[in-house]
C-alpha cells in the first residue's frame, strides 16, 4: 500500500486497519517503525511536509513453510511413483 501525505506540522499518519508486527513501512524510501495506535490500528510518525509512505506486509515463516510444503509434495510424488 502506498500513500501520499501532506502534513502542515509533524504528526502521526494512522491507518484504521489492524496493527500487526509483520507490517513494515518506509517514508520517502527510508524504513521507519510501524507503531500501534489506540491498541488496534497502525501508525507512522512523520515530519511536516509532503511524503510518500509505503507499507509492506512480510509474513514471518512464510518462506520456511513454503519450502517444507514443496519438499513434502516432492516426497509424496516420489512415493506415489513407486
Amino acid at each position: 500500500m502506498t500513500l501520499r501525505a501532506a502534513l502542515s506540522r509533524p504528526g502521526y499518519i494512522v491507518l484504521l486497519d489492524r496493527y500487526d508486527s509483520n507490517w513494515h513501512a518506509s517514508l520517502d524510501g527510508r524504513e521507519v517503525p510501524v507503531l500501534r495506535a489506540n491498541q488496534l490500528f497502525r501508525a507512522v510518525y512523520s515530519p511536516a511536509g509532503e511524503h510518500r509512505l509505503r507499507f509492506d506486509y512480510h509474513q514471518k515463516g512464510l518462506l520456511a513453510g513454503a519450502l517444507i510444503s514443496a519438499l513434502t509434495c516432492i516426497a509424496l510424488a516420489a512415493m506415489f511413483r513407486r
